[in-house]
């Protein structure tokens, strides 16, 4: 399948280099809306926050009608003391959380984007490469490191719990897949399930494929909760349906050439995913609504939506937001690119 080229609304470069994680805030007003982004493999490491103004129903670009007129503004520029490798809002959008390459995890507040850095703890030896949050009585923080390590933590550092050889590989990502229930990726292929009411080990899903591929990323279903979305190593794209955990569903896509960085579900149709990968395209694939809940392993119910970057450079990141439908993308080019969708 050829991609079309990527028809962007705002192209904003940074001067900030490789850009490797990027989220919206949950929060906004009428007329802004924030996210945050992180660089990776820079000399001077920053978390920077962005105010997207958005346009109103007259206002398009005089050149090209079509596009319709973002402005973004640049809010906060903090000095990470560690390589951006994750960043996470919590749903009051006054709080985000960041893991680094050090094994830190950090904690930032403040209101409309002006974010200060209130706490970091080390959590893990090596890399933290993933940080997910949660609200139930107070705030829970999921980390998972290179290390093995899933840790489960209070937004002061404060250790829950603590699970150590959480993957037989290399862990990749972390959602929390409820309130009590968090899921992870790793480079064996698996997703593996630790329910926090019960003692580990966790329950172990698997791709029945001959030979499973690294899962490079995940994302659970802001609606249906049973729905999780994974990108591969090999350019593939999946939608796990864990309703049923004792025979769960599986359906895959070829929606890249190379490995996926990120996967969103699309925040008004649950059955599409968004994603990223290494070969500078971002995909929009629709799972047809007749699939049956349960399906098997399939390639084929799926229509693909590929669009081309405008350089050879990956896309490391995308996120969706989740009211206003902007989509927002970043990469190795250091480039900020923002779509209506």
């Amino acid at each position: 399948m050829t991609a079309s080229n990527l028809n962007v609304d705002l192209r904003y470069p940074t001067s900030s280099g490789p850009l490797y994680k990027v989220r919206w805030s949950p929060t906004g007003d009428p007329n802004t809306i924030y996210f945050a982004t992180g660089t990776f493999q820079s000399k001077t490491p920053q978390l920077q926050t962005y105010a997207c103004r958005l346009p109103t129903v007259f206002e398009t670009d005089h050149d090209e009608p079509s596009r319709r007129k973002f402005t973004l503004d640049l809010v906060t520029s903090l000095p990470h003391p560690s390589h951006v490798t994750d960043i996470c809002w919590l749903p009051d959008g006054q709080t985000l959380v960041t893991g680094g390459n050090n094994g830190i995890v950090y904690v930032h507040r403040g209101k409309n984007g002006m974010l200060k850095t209130v706490n970091e703890t080390k959590l893990h030896r090596r890399n933290c490469v993933g940080v997910a949050a949660i609200t139930r009585n107070d705030v829970e923080i999921a980390s998972v490191g290179k290390d093995g390590e899933l840790i489960v933590s209070t937004l002061n550092g404060e250790k829950i719990h603590e699970i150590p050889n959480a993957d037989c590989l290399e862990i990749t990502g972390v959602q929390w897949r409820t309130v009590n229930e968090i899921v992870i990726s790793g480079s064996s292929g698996h997703l593996t399930l630790f329910d926090c009411r019960q003692k580990p080990p966790g329950r172990l899903l698997a791709d029945q494929s001959p030979t499973p591929v690294r899962l490079n990323c995940l994302a659970v279903s802001p609606t249906l909760h049973g729905k999780i979305t994974t990108g591969d190593r090999l350019g593939n794209v999946a939608i796990w349906d864990l309703r049923n955990l004792s025979k769960p569903g599986l359906s895959k896509a070829a929606a890249h050439s190379a490995a996926v960085w990120d996967v969103r579900f699309h925040p008004d149709r649950p059955g599409e995913v968004i994603s990223c990968a290494e070969d500078s395209t971002i995909c929009f694939t629709q799972w047809n609504s007749s699939v049956p809940d349960y399906f098997p392993e399939v390639t084929t119910t799926a229509s693909l939506r590929r669009m081309q970057g405008p350089t050879s450079l990956p896309f490391n990141s995308i996120d969706c937001h989740p009211e206003h439908n902007v989509l927002v993308g970043v990469g190795d080019a250091g480039t900020i690119f923002l779509k209506q969708t």
